[in-house]
């Protein structure tokens, strides 16, 4: 399930959006996001994780103004694998973006 907050202030526009996984799928990204699978993930193997998705859900959030698409920018990342149910992986990605 995905999901996305938008807070608007005077100057700049901040979007936080969300993707938690279902455990069923969730263990088969957690072998993605594992690239040497040793059973450890790193920070390096989020980033790498993150990167192949950050193209497509920046392309996807659309924010216009009269008309006009805004430039957004990534300004952080939380990728976190815990222990669901019946001790299955549960991944969550938490995106943080602006617009000036």
């Amino acid at each position: 399930m995905s999901s996305a907050r938008l807070t608007v202030a005077r100057d700049q526009i901040l979007i936080r959006w969300v993707l938690d996984m279902a455990e069923g799928p969730s263990d088969a990204t957690v072998k993605l996001i594992d690239a040497d699978g040793n059973g450890e993930i790193t920070e390096r193997e989020k980033a790498d994780y993150f990167g192949l998705w950050q193209i497509s859900i920046v392309d996807e959030i659309e924010l216009a103004v009269d008309g006009r698409e805004l430039p957004k920018h990534v300004d952080a990342f939380e990728l976190t694998v815990q222990a669901g149910e019946q001790r299955a992986p549960y991944v969550r990605l938490v995106m943080d973006l602006s617009v000036e």
